[in-house]
């Protein structure tokens, strides 16, 4: 992710790409989430499972540090910049909750 870093005032489909690739990092992420989380309410006395949650909650935070900049980049666009971004690529209209 941290290659879009800098990249989302370059046009609507630097932004579409950046938010692509953190959609394809969430659908990896959130089945080990899930496994991790579910395994460790199944078994929560087990040191293994405690120990495997803390890792992918780690992970968790590190992809969510890795990919802030996300957020302070769009709003440091100048006024008007998203919404010219959205009515321009149509493969952003998924995203338009986000924006």
């Amino acid at each position: 992710m941290t290659q879009f870093r800098g990249t989302l005032g370059q046009g609507a489909a630097a932004f579409l790409a950046c938010f692509g690739a953190q959609e394809q990092l969430q659908k990896r992420f959130i089945p080990v989430l899930s496994y991790a989380t579910l395994n460790l309410a199944s078994d929560g006395a087990s040191s293994a499972c405690q120990a495997a949650a803390a890792r992918v909650w780690a992970l968790g935070a590190k992809i969510e540090a890795e990919t802030s900049f996300i957020r302070s980049e769009a709003l440091a666009l100048p006024e008007g910049t998203l919404e010219g971004y959205l009515g321009s690529e149509p493969g952003l209209a998924p995203f338009r909750p986000t924006v």
